[in-house]
């Protein structure tokens, strides 16, 4: 069995409080818990790949606002399977890519007669 998701890191600056509201607003956690996982440099977001498409969307458009309001984000893909865990860092292209081909994918199973 693998796991395939997507780990989203926010390096701290003076701006923290700026980058709050939203990842509150899509996160649920406490402000406190927010501020001191970015602080110690710890994934903020795991998104797993098997989530819908409507939230990885969700996730994009965050990452597209904290980036507009200065963040310094570090998108990781990790891929694990029982005997190997690959990680790389992508930009945030790569989720707009996903986004692409889980629409395309969409499109054809709805062309696809029963």
């Amino acid at each position: 069995m693998s796991e395939h998701n997507i780990v989203i890191i926010i390096h701290p600056d003076n701006q923290i409080l700026k980058y709050i509201p939203a990842l509150r607003k899509f996160t649920g956690l406490p402000i406190n818990k927010i501020k001191s996982t970015i602080e110690q440099k710890k994934p903020i977001i795991v998104f797993n790949h098997t989530s819908p498409s409507a939230d990885l969307s969700a996730m994009y458009q965050l990452l597209v606002d904290l980036e507009q309001k200065g963040a310094n984000i570090e998108i990781i893909e990790n891929l694990q399977t029982e005997n190997l865990i690959n990680s790389r860092v992508v930009g945030l292209g790569y989720i707009h890519n996903l986004l692409n081909t889980y629409d395309e994918i969409d499109k054809e199973i709805e062309e696809y007669p029963d």
